[in-house]
């Protein structure tokens, strides 16, 4: 835009749909889009060949499956619980151990890592290849570092993916995107877009996500 600029990005716009949203980095098709599919859209603003990118899940159809509600459940409560540990003097194993326990609360597990450090990127790549998110990352937290936390459950047959771009602060992180997180419910029938919790709300479901219906293994990606 005429007041932020911006530049190509390193890596085209990841958009699957269907049963291709059960890996990362796949791209668009052409095939119909149909009612009773998931889709996630990876992309990134860039500015000077400084990437921030971003990743957001959709349901295309009326009501979500329960087990996507309860993934998108799990993956949200877990990146609060990452990101309160996103601050000077913590390590990237740090952040990855709170995501952890949220994970193993629900009997969930993801074995790839959750995140890398950012900035210039040129391509085929807008990661750094230096630090990760990951179990035992020794790097130390500092301000100004810059990380892309993408948090891709990629199961059999389908997928769920939600991502946020931060900066180390002096006292702790800053998201770098306003994008509200939640599944986006698009009903195309009806013409309605709404969240995930508008659209559990209007379902006939009475119980509350549980540590059975959240259980399964992401594929390891990444």
């Amino acid at each position: 835009t005429a007041r932020f600029g911006g530049d190509y990005a390193s890596c085209m716009p990841f958009m699957p749909i269907g049963e291709q949203t059960q890996a990362s980095h796949l791209t668009w098709t052409d095939q119909i889009i149909k009612p009773g599919q998931t889709s996630y859209i990876e992309c990134s603003g860039v500015r000077f060949r400084y990437h921030s990118p971003l990743a957001r899940s959709i349901w295309l159809g009326p009501k979500p499956p329960q087990n996507l509600l309860d993934v998108n459940k799990v993956v949200l409560e877990g990146m609060e619980a990452a990101l309160a540990e996103a601050k000077p003097g913590n390590t990237c194993g740090m952040m990855a151990d709170s995501w952890q326990k949220v994970l193993d609360r629900y009997g969930v597990k993801k074995e790839s890592r959750i995140g890398y450090a950012t900035g210039i990127g040129y391509p085929p790549d807008w990661g750094e290849h230096t630090a990760s998110l990951r179990a035992k990352d020794p790097t130390v937290l500092k301000p100004n570092m810059c990380f892309h936390m993408i948090l891709g459950m990629w199961m059999d047959g389908w997928g769920f993916e939600s991502s946020e771009t931060f900066r180390i602060t002096e006292t702790g992180h800053e998201c770098l995107a306003k994008v509200p997180r939640g599944l986006k419910v698009i009903d195309g029938a009806r013409g309605k877009s709404m969240s995930a919790g508008r659209a559990k709300a209007k379902t006939k479901a009475k119980k509350p996500a549980t540590k059975k219906a959240a259980k399964g293994k992401a594929r390891r990606r990444r």
